[in-house]
């Protein structure tokens, strides 16, 4: 988006998966923090439509019997 790289949510492990509402966003010089995501979430899709960022599903936290429970949450960032 605007020829930045962006990095939005993921996991931190340990004996419990917790999922992470972290954006990040690389510019000249580094990376900067950006607002954080309104849902935490891993392994999620992205796009960019009409100069917003718009993140895609993925999943929360750790399910009963998986690692994770499916997420169908759409959040619109414009950065």
């Amino acid at each position: 988006l605007e020829g930045r790289v962006h990095l939005l949510g993921g996991a931190a492990g340990g004996t419990r998966l917790e999922t992470l509402t972290d954006h990040l966003v690389l510019e000249e010089g580094g990376w900067r923090r950006a607002a954080a995501l309104p849902t935490p979430r891993q392994g999620s899709g992205a796009a960019s439509v009409a100069g917003r960022l718009v993140v895609i599903g993925g999943g929360t936290g750790a399910g009963v019997f998986s690692l994770f429970t499916d997420l169908s949450a759409v959040d619109i960032l414009e950065p």
